[in-house]
């Protein structure tokens, strides 16, 4: 894709990225959703990971609806992202805007 981040969204995909440079593994895909999706937009979220991996952002969108419908916020695969995230700045991530 070649498609620009806005920069209202570049702090995200720069997070997301430097904590996955060899791409999402696919069973981190759904937890990474449902963890972003508590902070995000739909629209946005999609929109960020879609670019990130190369896939349409209404692709996303359906992903991100089944992660929210399916996965706890508390579960381990959610809070082993969270705490992935967190050595690239999702703490701080979080304060933003």
């Amino acid at each position: 894709m070649d498609h620009k981040i806005p920069d209202y969204l570049l702090s995200t995909f720069n997070m997301v990225k430097s904590a996955y440079l060899a791409g999402i593994p696919p069973n981190e895909y759904l937890p990474l959703l449902r963890l972003l999706y508590e902070e995000m937009s739909d629209r946005n979220l999609a929109l960020t990971v879609g670019l990130l991996i190369g896939t349409d952002a209404p692709l996303v969108l359906n992903d991100i609806y089944r992660a929210a419908a399916e996965m706890k916020l508390e579960s381990s695969e959610v809070q082993k992202v969270r705490k992935k995230l967190s050595q690239y700045g999702y703490e701080e991530w979080l304060k933003e805007e």
